[in-house]
């Protein structure tokens, strides 16, 4: 019995595993087809404006065509798929237009910047998203509950620009790195109260749940006791929202306030028409996304 169900886990790993790859592959190559179909001419670009590489205002025929195949510019759209592929396992992932530079020495910087202020960002998102959540739940019926519900609701009218922009004019000596914080936080926690909420009031429902009340247990007790614990796998379903969020709300949050992470990045890059930076921008935000699915997948189906 051991063996066989050790056979099944390493069978599942290893599917697992050849899942992931392929969506990886995949999403790299969608997103190249993607940037390719751009309008945009790298050489016009890098003519145009100043460069590390090639400062002149004009290029010549031959520095057009050094820079074509530096670029991997040249020979048909298959070929230039290759050496996308060929780049990314080098993990150079590209040259970029605007400096001239390798597009991962210009990533790799502003990595732990970002990360600095998402990873506590995620923890508050699920304390205080649980916390709020399970609050609304059992206070529903009263007052207090339906104020709260209405704060909640209220919160999602709120652009992650608007609010960025509020507190960016806030007169406090507060850091930019703590005014992101916020910003995430207050994009993403009434989406998951408003899922834990949901969830509680629907798990309130089950038998098992009617039973607990039945031998006396108050409504908190059941709730702190019981149906939070059994809610807890299905909201693993939101991380990887989280995380496409939190990433789209940086390209907002941190030219804003000033912060050179993956988000100013971003937003230079889509302004100087740098194509392999957001192509390749766009890939970690994807393969992350792809991971934190397949994590989610893998714990939530041993949960089931």
């Amino acid at each position: 019995m051991n063996g066989n169900r050790q056979h099944k886990k390493a069978s599942k790993f290893i599917e697992g595993f050849f899942q992931l790859l392929t969506s990886l592959f995949c999403l790299a190559t969608l997103l190249f087809f993607i940037y390719s179909s751009f309008s945009s001419n790298p050489i016009e670009i890098l003519a145009s404006k100043s460069n590390q590489t090639f400062p002149q205002a004009q290029l010549s025929q031959e520095h057009r065509a050094q820079l074509r195949e530096h670029l991997g510019l040249n020979g048909s759209l298959t070929n230039r798929l290759g050496h996308f592929f060929t780049v990314i396992f080098r993990g150079s992932m590209g040259t970029s237009f605007w400096t001239g530079q390798s597009v991962g020495q210009l990533i790799g910087p502003r990595i732990p910047i970002t990360f600095m202020i998402i990873v506590p960002a995620f923890f508050l998102f699920l304390a205080l998203g649980i916390v709020w959540g399970t609050f609304q739940a059992i206070q529903i019926k009263t007052r207090t509950g339906k104020i709260a519900s209405f704060v909640n609701a209220s919160l999602f009218c709120v652009p992650a620009f608007s609010l960025a922009s509020g507190l960016a004019r806030l007169p406090l000596p507060l850091s930019s790195e703590f005014l992101a914080l916020l910003v995430y936080v207050g994009a993403t926690v009434p989406t998951l109260a408003s899922l834990v909420c949901d969830r509680l009031l629907e798990e309130e429902k089950q038998l098992y749940a009617q039973a607990a009340r039945a031998k006396g247990l108050s409504r908190r007790q059941l709730f702190q006791r019981h149906l939070l614990k059994s809610c807890i796998p299905s909201l693993l379903s939101v991380v990887p929202w989280w995380w496409s969020v939190v990433l789209g709300t940086s390209i907002i949050a941190e030219p804003i306030f000033r912060i050179s992470g993956i988000g100013m990045l971003s937003f230079e890059a889509f302004r100087n028409q740098d194509i392999p930076v957001l192509l390749a921008i766009s890939l970690l935000l994807g393969c992350g996304r792809v991971l934190l699915g397949c994590l989610r997948d893998l714990v939530w189906g041993d949960a089931r």
